[in-house]
């Protein structure tokens, strides 16, 4: 008979991919049921026959992902001891040459920067993998930047507001960045205008320390607290619409959250509350005291123009929601610009009595063009909320994967605008 350390000694042969785009690995959420349910992991699986690790590795990215991948060069090989099996990981990194990846029975998957990375929960196995692609992000980050910031500068010094690093602190300073968002999760297509966890956790962990808790008074599908989650900080989120709320339960659920659909008596066991309810009514629901808000409210009534192109072909899927809501409490629905903008300042009048001292408040938000004309609704809160609230500063959100679109082309000049105005207000 044998014995099981025996047994052990000879590993599975498993190739892994790192799959790469744009400067992102891909990685998927385990589905429940098997070995090591719910983490994540990168695409791979047991060599299969007489097949070599690199077509082992292409074979299971085409099966995982749905489309092909260029094999590279073999990076490192992973022993690693589970309790009931032994694995040899072979890992390689790949190209990425599909289009939108078509992940085997629906999982949930991302691109992430590297850097990133250590926020999900990987197998034991991929401990020292995670750890090496970790220091080489953070490493292309020092030469990505080397002209702005000098190497070994700025020391780290006692930090207050949260546990980023001088460094980091430094990087998260510059007045513009790019963000392109991941492709929407599958269950959250439906809402016409969600707003990207991975934009709402960098500015999570720069205004917060894990533990705090942050708001979102116009919640939707969940996009904040899903990041608050993640980023082991506590959220609260209001939302008006009761089927954005449940969507935004069931994604909480998913991520392994504890949620609640009420208010506690005790702040202190507040874990991610989704409360259905009107922005406009904040001070009914008696909030404790919260140390962050970042929001992105309606942008005006634009999502009941008739010519967006995006909104035309959303109103062709019958399943996607083309405008929020037909509720008349929905400050989307209304249409008198004047009224809007005042509709804005109750709700953050009310954020302001539950904001503690000396907390931040952030507002996404955009321009609006309607009927050939801009209203300046970043400027407009910028200078009505300032008699409140001290404005700090702006930090500008681009986005460079957009579509060009030739409006007015040869008679009248219109931009294509790809950018929002990320709005940073203190307490003071």
């Amino acid at each position: 008979m044998s014995h099981p350390s025996a047994l052990r000694s000879l590993p599975a042969e498993v190739g892994l991919g790192l799959v790469w785009h744009e400067g992102k690995v891909f990685i998927a959420r385990r589905a429940p049921g098997g070995h090591l349910p719910g983490v994540w992991e990168f695409p791979g699986g047991k060599r299969a026959g007489e097949e070599s690790l690199a077509q082992c590795v292409a074979r299971e990215c085409r099966e995982e992902l749905g489309g092909e991948v260029e094999v590279r060069e073999q990076r490192v090989v992973i022993p690693y001891e589970y309790p009931d099996r032994a694995v040899q990981l072979y890992v390689f990194d790949c190209e990425w040459r599909g289009e939108v990846p078509k992940v085997d029975g629906g999982r949930e998957w991302r691109w992430v920067e590297p850097v990133r990375l250590k926020r999900f929960k990987f197998p034991p196995a991929n401990r020292e993998l995670i750890e090496k692609l970790v220091d080489e992000g953070r490493q292309s980050q020092v030469i990505n930047h080397k002209s702005q910031i000098k190497p070994g500068w700025p020391p780290n010094k006692p930090n207050q507001l949260n546990e980023l690093t001088s460094r980091e602190w430094l990087l998260f300073q510059k007045s513009w960045f790019i963000h392109n968002p991941p492709p929407r999760e599958k269950n959250v297509v439906v809402h016409p205008a969600k707003f990207p966890e991975t934009l709402i956790d960098e500015f999570i962990r720069f205004f917060t320390k894990p533990g705090q808790i942050v708001l979102d008074p116009m919640l939707g599908t969940g996009s904040t607290l899903v990041a608050a989650h993640n980023s082991g900080r506590r959220g609260l989120g209001l939302e008006l619409n009761p089927k954005y709320a449940e969507i935004a339960r069931e994604r909480l659920r998913h991520a392994g959250a504890i949620v609640q659909a009420s208010i506690a008596k005790r702040p202190s066991s507040i874990r991610q509350a989704v409360i259905t309810g009107d922005a406009l009514r904040i001070a009914g629901f008696k909030f404790p005291t919260v140390d962050y808000v970042i929001t992105s409210p309606p942008y005006w009534d634009m999502l009941r123009a008739q010519g967006a192109a995006t909104q035309k072909s959303r109103r062709e899927a019958s399943e996607l929601d083309v405008h929020y809501s037909d509720d008349p409490r929905d400050l989307g629905n209304l249409h008198d610009y004047e009224a809007f903008v005042e509709a804005l300042i109750r709700v953050y009048q009310q954020v302001y009595e539950v904001l503690k001292l000396r907390g931040y408040l952030t507002i996404i938000v955009k321009n609006v063009k309607k009927g050939g004309k801009v209203y300046p609704l970043a400027w407009d809160l910028g200078k009505r909320l300032s008699t409140l609230y001290t404005l700090k500063d702006e930090r500008i959100w681009c986005q460079d994967n957009q579509r060009l679109a030739p409006f007015g082309m040869g008679n009248a000049w219109v931009s294509n605008t790809f950018h929002h105005y990320c709005l940073n207000f203190r307490k003071e």
